[in-house]
């Protein structure tokens, strides 16, 4: 055998070699893929009524907190036509005061005053306006309404409840008296206006509704599932006014 065949043998058998390991290797890759998108599917599969259920859970909560929301303010709109409107107007003469103010004085300091006020912070506050596209007036009268509901309520309800109902049909959907509601707006007011220094207490509002307290405590937080607020003391006070 000469050389030129030798070496022709050898060249046949390296790319043999070569092609055979390239197959392997292929083969290898192909059945692990395999093998991975079977884990991943089996994991899935594990989980699906898992997630199912925690969906299910979550749009029934959901439904939930639209019934009860839909609640108030069917109630809310059950009561004196007159009375309502006459507290809406009171209510959006004090807001637009504030508004008013806020054009001057600049958005950090009523942003400072709310945060003293209602116990969260600066940023919070701010930030809170901001996602609910709210005049600084409507969110001191959230805020009033919020101390007064109890903790099952957020801020994001009472402005989801705004697009169906004034601030009167909400407030009385709540159980809280109207006129009471008028003066407790209207002492924040005097916070928002720099009139009277924030001390952390909201004006309390008396009423029947689940968080109608005497004297009320701020505590109120921001963040994604809503702003609460807890009381110290029961009704029977009325309303406490700022000095």
């Amino acid at each position: 055998m000469n050389r030129r065949t030798k070496f022709g043998i050898l060249m046949a058998f390296g790319v043999s070699t070569m092609l055979a390991g390239v197959a392997l290797t292929q083969s290898v890759e192909t059945s692990g893929q395999a093998s991975g998108t079977a884990t991943a599917r089996g994991a899935l599969e594990k989980n699906a009524p898992a997630a199912a259920a925690s969906a299910e859970a979550d749009a029934s909560a959901k439904a939930e907190a639209r019934a009860r929301l839909d609640a108030i303010v069917q109630r809310g709109a059950k009561t004196s036509a007159k009375a309502r409107a006459e507290a809406e107007s009171k209510l959006h003469a004090s807001a637009k005061q504030v508004d008013a103010h806020a054009a001057t004085a600049g958005d950090q300091k009523i942003a400072e005053r709310f945060a003293a006020e209602f116990g969260t912070s600066v940023e919070a506050v701010l930030v809170e306006k901001q996602s609910l596209g709210a005049s600084w007036g409507e969110l001191m009268i959230a805020h009033t309404l919020l101390a007064n509901a109890g903790s099952e309520i957020t801020i994001d309800q009472l402005f989801e409840m705004r697009q169906k109902g004034g601030w009167g049909v909400i407030a009385a959907g709540l159980g809280l008296r109207l006129g009471d509601v008028v003066s407790a707006a209207k002492a924040e007011s005097r916070v928002a206006l720099g009139l009277v220094r924030a001390d952390g207490k909201v004006s309390a509002v008396r009423g029947s509704g689940a968080g109608a307290h005497g004297a009320v405590g701020a505590g109120v937080g921001a963040g994604a599932s809503g702003v609460g607020a807890s009381a110290s003391t029961r009704v029977g006070v009325g309303v406490r006014l700022k000095p």
